[in-house]
């Protein structure tokens, strides 16, 4: 499961008063940090991203959507509803040998009928685990409520290939219909997919996807990492760990600013921050420099959505104190903004720090952020206010902060 959205109350501050005791003798004590013996996912993603679809890659009338990363501790929390249980989806992961990929929405433009595409990469320990994860796929049971079968994959891709057809029917008609393709390269398990409403899947629709996603990842050379070339902080034990400890600190009944509403809320993973920077290797650099290990998020929205005005409760685990007040010091902004910095009223935590950042939303509208961040220990804390320009305030941010 994502973090879970359990909000409503009056100010925000409120549920940050047991954070000096988030690693003290609770459940989810760290004591140390260690470096992981292997490369850290968000290693691994920085040398999945020529993997990535670019807009040439696509069919016509279709525009790159959203971009996720895809991490071991990420799913294993998203799977379970205990630390104990998500233990042991992480073990599960760790012994079908997952280390870490990303995933990609592929959305039609406004004159283009209703069709969703999705291109994912997985990479795993080894050849043969890759190869098994495939295997895997062409032996699903039967679920009730759906249907599939195997068409023939007529293209060559990579070293072996799966297609799926797989229709779901429900009582309540949102019925969904997909094709996809399968295909392994080396460690690599790739898939296009096709979703429809309306029952007019065809695999020849989504074989052009495949055929160009396999045409890029053949052209390139570059080895994958099997040991750290670089560094970071926290195995993804470490990380689970900590994500459950934060996640249970996180906005609960009692929280809810007055006349928003629960809107979204998740895990922000480190691989996620490079995946969608847009310079990856600068924001890998700022991690190492946070040493950070890992973070969660809930998001207060009005009715409008994403185009109207959101609040984000944020906390964080650095490796050690001084990584937690690099990062306040010198946070991730608003993409192209113009950015000021102030000194709280109040100081917070061991460090504190006011920013206002004003930027051109993605809809166009001229809009700005309010950014109180603060550290206490290890854990960073940040309340962000982001909205069209005027809508939030300076003091609006400090009162729910403070």
């Amino acid at each position: 499961m994502r973090v879970p959205v359990r909000l409503s109350g009056v100010l925000l501050a409120l549920l940050f008063l047991t954070l000096p005791a988030l690693f003290h003798g609770s459940g989810h004590v760290l004591a140390q940090t260690p470096a992981p013996t292997g490369p850290g996912t968000e290693e691994l993603v920085l040398s999945l991203m020529n993997y990535r679809l670019q807009q040439a890659d696509l069919p016509a009338g279709f525009v790159l959507g959203s971009q996720l990363a895809i991490t071991p501790s990420g799913d294993a929390f998203d799977q379970s509803n205990t630390l104990d249980e998500a233990h042991t989806a992480l073990q599960s992961l760790r012994q079908i040998g997952l280390l870490a990929g990303f995933s990609q929405s592929i959305d039609p433009n406004q004159i283009t009928p209703v069709r969703e595409f999705a291109f994912q990469v997985q990479l795993f320990a080894t050849n043969q685990q890759a190869s098994g994860a495939l295997r895997t796929l062409a032996n699903l049971p039967p679920v009730r409520g759906e249907q599939i079968d195997f068409p023939t994959v007529p293209v060559s891709l990579g070293d072996e290939s799966l297609a799926l057809h797989r229709v779901v029917i429900t009582s309540t008609s949102n019925n969904r219909f997909y094709e996809y393709v399968f295909w392994r390269r080396g460690r690599l398990l790739l898939m296009a997919r096709l979703k429809v409403r309306d029952g007019t899947e065809t695999l020849d629709q989504v074989l052009p996807l495949a055929t160009s996603a396999d045409r890029r990842a053949a052209a390139i050379t570059t080895p994958l990492p099997v040991s750290a070339r670089l560094p970071s902080y926290g195995s993804e034990d470490d990380r689970l760990d900590a994500l459950f400890a934060l996640a249970n600190r996180l906005p609960d009944s009692g929280q809810q600013p007055s006349g928003f509403v629960p809107f979204s809320s998740g895990v922000i993973s480190n691989a996620d921050l490079v995946l969608n920077a847009p310079d990856p290797r600068a924001a890998y650099d700022q991690l190492v420099k946070w040493k950070r290990v890992a973070e969660v998020e809930v998001i207060f929205g009005t009715l409008q959505a994403e185009s109207g005005d959101l609040i984000h409760a944020r906390l964080a685990l650095s490796a050690d104190p001084a990584g937690a007040m690099a990062n306040v010091l010198d946070p991730q902004h608003q993409l192209n903004s113009v950015v000021e910095v102030f000194a709280l009223p109040v100081p917070l935590g061991d460090l504190s720090r006011l920013y206002h950042e004003k930027y051109t939303a993605s809809n166009g509208l001229s809009s700005e952020a309010w950014r109180v961040i603060w550290a206490r220990g290890r854990v960073v804390l940040t309340l962000l206010l982001t909205g069209p320009a005027g809508d939030f305030t300076a003091q609006d941010a400090i009162a729910l902060a403070g």
